[in-house]
């Protein structure tokens, strides 16, 4: 880990803390004397230098790529688009949501044409390189071949993402009807919680016996929103705030669907969170939130195409439906992807990797 001005006492003994000069000199990493080390990464070019210098240590390396991998602007361009646009939904006036997807996309352009190929580098700068879906470990293929990497293709591995090991799965007969949002809504074009807002008031009006469970920061205008709803759905759409992982783990533990709003997004992790807990989702079916296209591919979950109030709505009756006659098994559900996602899952097979490469 970097190092702090001020330190950090309360470090434990597995904790190793550099200077940036440390983490880019290849002599402080021979002296770790370890084997392997892993590297989150988000294709920095910053970032590169320490990948190389652990690798001139004498250390395998391996890149985790927190990331969809989009492509943007090499592919996935109307998607990219159709994505930036799809943020300002509810949230923004269509002049103000037109400006700035159009000023937003022409950033992008640029940073998209440097950070795929940063990602690239560091792909191929270290030994191994690990991918958190299965539509970003696709991108991150695609990208590589138009860099000429072909090669590097064998060292990149489809990994999922490390999550703490605290899920509670309850079985199917002690699930309740409810639908639990776990996100910061504070960032509101990433988190979109105006869709949120809209769709608890016409879920609940439209079914009489579903409850809505939100965790996570809570902008005032969420407060305000909860506080002047009428009384006939009020109390079946609670407001939880921030909470404990374990207050979080158990809600999610006993409900049935995990609701995802967000057009783009690195994984999320609420989503995988919620499918290790035995939770099947809905959420916008495209590759910008790549935990959602996973979900949707392996059959887990509800996929929302058209990105308006009423599709969410309809996409989350159809779900509560499927559960309704017992097409969902969550502890089969909650089995399945804790082998992708757990940590201790994650560890075995990132060891395993290591060691066919050392």
């Amino acid at each position: 880990m970097p190092t702090f001005p001020d330190g950090r006492p309360n470090d434990t003994d597995s904790v190793v803390r550099g200077t940036i000069s440390n983490l880019n000199d290849p002599r402080w990493w021979r002296s770790l004397k370890i084997d392997a080390v892993a590297f989150i990464c988000w294709g920095f070019a910053e970032h590169t230098p320490i990948i190389h210098a652990a690798r001139e240590g004498g250390i395998k390396t391996y890149a985790i790529f927190d990331s969809n991998c989009s492509g943007f602007p090499y592919f996935n361009f109307f998607s990219t688009i159709r994505s930036t646009w799809r943020k300002g939904y509810l949230s923004e006036s269509t002049p103000k949501r037109i400006f700035g997807t159009a000023a937003r996309i022409s950033v992008f352009l640029v940073q998209g044409l440097i950070s795929n190929y940063q990602a690239y580098i560091q792909a191929r700068t270290a030994d191994l390189s690990g991918y958190n879906s299965q539509s970003s470990f696709e991108r991150a293929k695609r990208s590589a071949c138009i860099f000429g990497g072909k090669k590097v293709i064998s060292t990149m591995h489809l990994m999922g993402y490390p999550i703490p090991d605290t899920f509670s799965p309850q079985p199917f007969e002690k699930r309740i009807k409810k639908v639990v949002a776990v996100a910061r809504w504070d960032a509101t074009r990433h988190k979109r919680p105006d869709i949120l807002m809209k769709v608890a008031e016409q879920l609940t009006k439209k079914d009489s016996s579903v409850v809505i469970e939100i965790f996570g920061r809570l902008p005032e205008k969420m407060i305000g929103w909860h506080e002047r709803l009428p009384e006939t759905i009020k109390p079946r759409i609670t407001l939880s705030g921030v909470q404990t992982s374990s207050r979080v783990t158990k809600s999610i533990g006993e409900s049935m669907i995990l609701y995802c709003p967000s057009a783009m997004e690195g994984v999320p992790l609420p989503v995988v969170e919620g499918l290790c807990g035995g939770c099947s989702v809905v959420g916008l079916k495209t590759d910008d939130v790549p935990g959602l296209a996973w979900a949707f591919q392996e059959g887990d979950g509800t996929p929302i195409h058209v990105d308006t109030v009423e599709e969410h709505v309809t996409a989350l009756l159809k779900e509560l439906n499927n559960w309704k006659n017992g097409e969902r098994s969550p502890l089969y559900i909650s089995t399945k992807w804790s082998e992708w996602f757990s940590a201790s899952s994650y560890a075995k097979r990132l060891v395993k990797y290591f060691h066919l490469n050392i």
